[in-house]
């Protein structure tokens, strides 16, 4: 996974400048000052003779050489095939979900080194030239923007696997009392980062000042002690040492005064290409990279093995630390991946909101409605691509967003072939975030309703109103089948106070299915409707201000 963040970062970078040019070269500019990538266009680097065959995605010529592009690629390569070797490995046959999850990723990050190459060739090769209206670019970086949102998820959720896996199956030692001490405090600092990272993928930037203040107490507290439990051992206070436990301790708290402390201090600038969350999102990603490096560096002081193996560090002196030197368990804090959604040109958010007399009592239903949470559980697989459906889903959810007072909240979760959570429990005076976050919807993959009703569940549930209402809208456009587990789920939405409500997007009689979703909707405590561009905003009102 770490070599996989550098291949993020990397393809990141690119799109971004990729992005750029797409904007500029509507004109006469098409050159490659404005169609860039960071690799070098026919640069060529070796040898490579024994890896010839290794790996597909390599060319090796003649004399042993590949191109800069692919030298790039090899470390992750490398990397992959070590990860292979490690997950079919008999002793994981019993953890088929972390197997499962695994190859999942590795899917994933092939489906991103592929795109990745496809927009270095499309420079390269100057494709712009021919490509009338860029309507190829625009599909590289289309395409680029949903394979980082699936490493995203996919990366987020196999590092808890992972975690859960080795903390259960590999306790760690009484030799490493010294070192995991000192790491349980610093861990303090990760957990305020990692609650922060989760805001600022939702868009929410209302508490940065608030954790930004907490990482200051954490730090200051740790630089105060220096570490009461490394105190005495071997090489505490030599500090042109990068081994020493007591130096890493030291690294990861005075580093942060340049890299992390800055994050709510500075002033971004906002590229029209890119919306303003990503930018406020990938900023923290940059100034986070090397905290999680720092700790990564600690917590391998409590691998004595892994240390003699690459530093000057002999058994004697892990002995004398008191770290393990006979288990070689190195578990990492992963680093999170960047998030790119483009904004063409000629693409505004705006909020709906109508001026006559329906809105006018629309407004006014909502303004005497007690606060509410609705949780938006949105449909988004391949049907949905059908003409107008995803039109009719986002005007008729930004009506009613238009609408909605700081009182009322609003979470958006999307299903397909997986879940998704979007928005958590977002203030509803957050128009502009919120409808940003609406026009990004894209359709893709099958219906997993199971996957996603689990999920809507676990953010209605953990973040209720309790003087208010608070629903589950499920928004659909055809029949689907819950698992046993999602659909026992359902028979506990009355005792938790919640409410699903079933929104089928249809003008077809399909007396079947209506029975169907009906008796769903009852057992989620809640109602079920067959809605059009006609009645959707109606719909939605009722529900906001019942």
């Amino acid at each position: 996974m770490d070599e996989s963040s550098r291949i993020n970062r990397e393809l990141y970078w690119d799109v971004k400048q990729f992005a750029e040019g797409y904007i500029h070269s509507s004109g006469p500019k098409k050159n490659n000052n404005y169609w860039w990538t960071h690799s070098r266009a026919g640069g060529m680097v070796g040898p490579f003779n024994n890896d010839r065959g290794r790996f597909p995605e390599l060319h090796v010529d003649s004399t042993g050489m590949i191109s800069d592009f692919e030298f790039v690629l090899y470390p992750y390569l490398v990397a992959r095939e070590e990860m292979l070797k490690v997950v079919d490995n008999p002793f994981l046959n019993e953890q088929p979900n972390v197997q499962n999850m695994v190859y999942r990723f590795k899917s994933i990050m092939d489906s991103l080194v592929i795109i990745h190459k496809t927009l270095y060739e499309y420079v390269n090769n100057k494709s712009y030239l021919n490509d009338s209206g860029f309507t190829k670019a625009l599909d590289i970086i289309d395409r680029t923007s949903l394979i980082l949102d699936e490493y995203h998820f996919t990366a987020y959720h196999l590092s808890f696997q992972i975690n859960d896996y080795f903390m259960a199956s590999l306790k760690p030692l009484n030799t490493q009392k010294k070192i995991l001490a000192a790491e349980i405090e610093m861990f303090s600092i990760m957990e305020v980062l990692f609650n922060w990272e989760g805001y600022l993928y939702a868009g929410d930037q209302s508490h940065n000042l608030e954790l930004d203040s907490a990482v200051h107490q954490f730090n200051d507290a740790g630089l105060a002690k220096d570490s009461i439990y490394l105190y005495g051992t071997y090489g505490y206070g030599i500090s042109n040492n990068g081994a020493m436990p007591h130096t890493r301790y030291r690294i990861f708290y005075n580093m942060m005064k340049s890299t992390l402390y800055w994050y709510v201090k500075d002033k971004y600038g906002f590229p029209d290409y890119m919306k303003k969350s990503d930018v406020y999102y990938n900023e923290f990603v940059d100034r986070t990279h090397m905290v999680i490096e720092d700790f990564n560096d600690f917590r391998e002081c409590a691998d004595g093995k892994k240390l003699s193996e690459n530093m000057d560090y002999s058994m004697k002196m892990a002995a004398q630390v008191g770290v393990d030197t006979n288990q070689n368990v190195l578990l990492q804090f992963p680093r999170w991946g960047y998030v790119f959604h483009f904004v063409k040109p000629e693409d505004k958010i705006t909020v709906v909101q109508k001026t006559d007399t329906i809105t006018s009592v629309h407004q006014q239903l909502i303004t005497k409605a007690s606060p509410h949470h609705m949780v938006f559980l949105l449909d988004v697989s391949a049907s949905m691509n059908n003409p107008g459906k995803m039109d009719i889903l986002k005007d008729g959810t930004k009506y009613l967003v238009g609408l909605q007072r700081k009182s009322d909240h609003l979470s958006l979760l999307t299903f397909s072939t997986h879940s998704h959570t979007l928005l958590r429990n977002v203030s509803c005076d957050q128009k502009e975030m919120i409808n940003s976050k609406i026009d990004e919807l894209q359709t893709h993959g099958a219906t997993n309703a199971s996957d996603g009703i689990r999920n809507a569940f676990g953010v209605a549930d953990t973040n209720k109103i309790s003087d208010g209402k608070n629903k589950i809208v499920l928004v659909t456009d055809g029949k689907f089948q819950l698992d046993t587990d999602a659909s026992k789920l359902l028979g506990g939405f009355k005792k938790k106070t919640l409410e699903l409500v079933i929104l089928l997007i249809s003008t077809e009689e399909d007396p079947i299915l209506d029975k169907a979703f009906e008796k769903m909707a009852k057992k989620g405590n809640g109602r079920y409707y067959k809605v059009n561009t006609n009645n959707l905003e109606e719909v939605l009102i009722k529900e906001a201000s019942d």
